[in-house]
């Protein structure tokens, strides 16, 4: 083998190695950042349209064949849509993601109070409940079958 080989080698190991170690380091700050987050699941808002959400998990990671990814500002939520007409083609409740900053927060909960509205579990609940009404009244107007 030739020297320059030699050296590829060498290098390529330390690549490797270094690769190695960063993502166990990126492992650990995922979980330290889901841990901070976790504070946040279970609370509810208020969005400046007036729709309704209760933040549900915490980020998730994704894992694929060539690479590992993790949105540490996308928030998975229950969303109850005030206007049904608006968001016809989903519906009045679905899952989707918030964003939010609170995940580089000091404090995440003080940080998604500010960007949203925060209201009591009663008044989401009671949102819901209309919702699943609607929902249920579907069956009762004739034309479902």
């Amino acid at each position: 083998m030739s020297d320059v080989e030699i050296k590829m080698n060498a290098l390529n190991k330390q690549i490797t190695d270094l690769k190695l170690e960063y993502e166990k380091l990126r492992g650990n700050r995922i979980k330290e950042l889901q841990y901070k987050l976790d504070k946040l699941v279970g609370m509810s808002f208020k969005d400046k349209d007036n729709n309704y959400f209760r933040i549900v998990d915490i980020p998730l990671v994704q894992y694929n064949k060539s690479y590992t990814a993790f949105n540490e500002y996308r928030l998975p939520i229950l969303f109850c849509c005030n206007d049904p007409t608006i968001r016809a083609d989903v519906g009045r409740l679905i899952i989707r993601d918030v964003f939010t900053r609170a995940s580089h927060a000091e404090d995440p909960v003080e940080c998604i109070k500010q960007e949203y509205t925060e209201v009591p579990a009663e008044e989401f609940d009671a949102e819901l409940e209309k919702a699943f009404d609607e929902i249920r009244s579907l069956g009762k107007r004739g034309d479902a079958k």
